[in-house]
């Protein structure tokens, strides 16, 4: 059995579509994480988002996940 502790967790949250682009709030930064390895995050509109996430260790990218969410009215 192994243990990890995260140290360098990385998000992406991405809105898109129709509606972000009007509203001018597409996003798609990647931020620094808690070590937790949870995201808490709200949505100010409907429609496509995506979120992805990315383990560092050592400066080099060793896992990546991505979910797509879809928010409706």
């Amino acid at each position: 059995m192994y243990t990890y502790i995260l140290r360098d967790v990385f998000w992406k949250v991405r809105n898109v579509g129709g509606l972000a682009e009007r509203s001018d709030q597409i996003r798609g930064q990647i931020f620094k994480g808690k070590t937790t390895g949870i995201l808490n995050e709200n949505s100010n509109f409907n429609g496509p988002h995506f979120v992805e996430c990315y383990i560092v260790k050592n400066n080099k990218v060793i896992v990546t996940d991505r979910i797509s969410v879809q928010i409706a009215d």
